[in-house]
């Protein structure tokens, strides 16, 4: 659970999101927060594996391995060289010699 928004994970590995999309924490374009838990419809064929929120932010890894990140960019919390928002679930290049066991996000950062 983030700041003001959370994510939750399906037995069948999809990812629902609701509250705050202040920075596309939420991982879709939405304006205004939303009470209920909506798919995020990109991350549909995509089996989660683990999904977790920081304070503005959330990273997801497929049960192939890929990580996605998508809300505040600002302080390289979503691993990317660009500090821009990201409304959508982005991949996040990772080392393919490592494979992401378990995952965990705070504040600002994340440790994989």
């Amino acid at each position: 659970m983030g700041t003001s928004h959370t994510a939750v994970l399906t037995e069948k590995g999809e990812c629902f999101t609701m509250g705050s999309n202040s920075f596309g924490q939420l991982g879709y374009q939405r304006d205004a927060a939303l009470k209920g838990p909506q798919p995020i419809a990109s991350l549909n064929g995509k089996p989660i594996h683990v999904v977790q929120c920081g304070d503005t932010f959330v990273v997801a890894v497929t049960s192939g391995g890929e990580v996605y990140t998508w809300g505040k960019g600002k302080r390289g919390r979503l691993g990317r060289e660009s500090e821009e928002d990201c409304f959508e679930p982005t991949l996040v290049p990772f080392d393919e010699r490592y494979t992401v066991e378990s995952l965990c996000c705070s504040h600002g950062h994340t440790l994989m």
